[in-house]
């Protein structure tokens, strides 16, 4: 998750046991092929400032578990997890950051009022749920190959699901109105800095009939992320 805004919470913990936790992240991450191969593309994805070299890791307390900010080129881990989690944490958000575009174009759309906050919602999700797939592929791999932990692969058993029914089970989710909510914030920003050249949110009959226009794009279906065992 791209957190535009930020929610976090301070946490002691000492700078030189942070700096280990994040060396032997990296150390691992490198050491599997399938994840060195994800880390290196990230090398390689420009941010806010800085158009490639590797990206840092924050150990701050947010909202959820992890997530990536672009403008300061991170990804941010809970320091109150543990190595597993974090390391499963760590994947994921190298995983998003190589789906950089098309969070990209979804909150361009946003900006310029083509889409709604719920169908905003349902396409970061989607991107999500595609990023929990990949994980599962790595993760599999690194755990028969690289000796990484079982417990790594939460989303062994996603593949089966599916977007849509996924999609069901999540849309009141607490992710989901967090993107609901930074749909608002990405709006609400673009109408300050654009007021002439931005257009109005689109009003639900013109949102149902989008969709049930024969020319409307197709969301694509996949398996499923977020639900673990």
């Amino acid at each position: 998750m791209n957190e535009i805004t930020k929610k976090s919470d301070s946490v002691s913990f000492s700078s030189e046991d942070l700096s280990k936790r994040k060396e032997k992240l990296i150390a691992q991450v490198l050491y599997c092929p399938a994840a060195k191969k994800v880390y290196d593309l990230t090398c390689n994805i420009p941010s806010l400032g800085k158009m490639s070299g590797p990206w840092d890791i924050q150990f701050i307390q947010g909202q959820f578990p992890a997530s990536f900010n672009s403008a300061h080129r991170y990804v941010r881990l809970d320091p109150t997890k543990t190595e597993e989690e974090n390391l499963g944490g760590y994947l994921f958000e190298l995983i998003n950051i190589t789906q950089t575009k098309r969070f990209n174009k979804v909150m361009e759309s946003a900006a310029e009022g083509t889409i709604g906050k719920d169908d905003y919602a349902r396409e970061v999700e989607n991107i999500e749920f595609d990023t929990a797939i990949q994980h599962h592929e790595i993760a599999s791999q690194a755990i028969k190959e690289c000796d990484w932990p079982k417990s790594i692969d939460v989303y062994k058993n996603n593949a089966s699901i599916g977007f849509e029914k996924f999609w069901e089970t999540s849309k009141t989710s607490e992710h989901s109105e967090f993107c609901r909510n930074q749909y608002q914030a990405i709006r609400s920003r673009a109408l300050m800095e654009k007021p002439s050249n931005i257009k109005p949110p689109p009003t639900f009959s013109e949102a149902e009939q989008k969709k049930s226009s024969p020319n409307a794009n197709l969301v694509k279906k996949h398996s499923n992320p977020r639900l673990k065992n």
